[in-house]
């Protein structure tokens, strides 16, 4: 490291102490590690320890390695460590409180630590090394999980997880979505870019409202029929070439995103429904195709 490099990191180490030392004197609840200025840090001062009112942690873009300092925050509840050098959670096993945690971006391959979280709500993990997902199966609270363009392709252990409502499994190898049909409180789905094919076993989720297909060979969308509150819908580039399944999801018209089939083979294969998907405007882009598939 070059003499610079070791000066920058003494810096933020020394502004990490000094944040460390005022919040111990006004009982702080957050400390934010994550501005320019701390990027240079490579270390967590010893006397994060001694914080027993820390509720949060934001180190995102740091050079931190090591979370043992950690362990001695039992009321911590949130974690923000992506794009940090952590590879290793196991000093998380010492924070039962926690409830968010988001460590994208890292070399992170083992999540076993996570089963001795039973608070944890959201996990963000997108672009890790992650492929086992066996230690979530307990973590009944989950709302909110992020495993894109991860290894993961096995989805049995999030059968029982019947909080969960945000699920994003891009660019993933996830092929069978059968694991998800009890998980009756979904709202967002991402599958794209992935392996799926076949959407009959999220059939029964009426309650979704986004889900994203582009870049995949489905070709089938009438397993969508039953989900009348959908209003964000993406199959761009993806294998459909039958969009009559579109007449009976009426919120897509008015959903903020609505519909988009830029690309899809339907599109690719009738000139003129390439011109109605290069169409801006959401709604007329809806009631065009509508009119073109009456």
């Amino acid at each position: 490291m070059s003499e610079a490099k070791r000066a920058d990191a003494r810096t933020a180490y020394e502004m990490a102490e000094a944040m460390i030392d005022a919040a111990r004197v006004c009982h702080g609840t957050l400390l934010e590690f994550d501005d320019a200025d701390m990027a240079a840090l490579e270390e967590l001062p010893p006397g994060i320890a001694d914080l027993p009112y820390l509720r949060g942690l934001h180190m995102h873009g740091t050079r931190v390695s090591d979370l043992a300092p950690l362990a001695g925050l039992p009321w911590l509840e949130e974690l923000r460590l992506g794009q940090t050098r952590v590879a290793e959670l196991s000093p998380l096993a010492d924070l039962p409180a926690l409830a968010r945690l988001s460590f994208p971006r890292t070399e992170v391959s083992d999540i076993s630590a996570l089963r001795h979280c039973p608070n944890l709500t959201e996990i963000t993990a997108f672009e890790t090394r992650v492929t086992d997902i066996g230690p979530l199966e307990r973590l009944l609270g989950l709302t909110a999980l992020d495993l894109s363009g991860t290894g993961v392709r096995d989805l049995v252990p999030l059968t029982g997880l019947r909080q969960l409502e945000t699920l994003w499994l891009n660019q993933t190898g996830v092929a069978d979505l059968q694991p998800l049909t009890s998980l009756t409180g979904l709202t967002c789905l991402g599958l794209e870019q992935g392996a799926v094919r076949d959407l009959q076993p999220i059939g029964g989720l009426s309650g979704l409202r986004r889900l994203w297909l582009r870049d995949t060979a489905v070709a089938d969308l009438s397993p969508l029929r039953g989900m009348g509150r959908l209003d964000d819908l993406r199959i761009d580039r993806a294998a459909v070439e039958d969009l009559r399944i579109i007449r009976d999801l009426p919120a897509l018209r008015h959903g903020r995103r609505g519909l988009s089939f830029a690309g899809c083979a339907a599109a690719l294969r009738d000139p003129l429904l390439a011109e109605i998907a290069a169409l801006k405007d959401g709604e007329m882009r809806y009631d065009l195709l509508l009119v073109h598939l009456a």
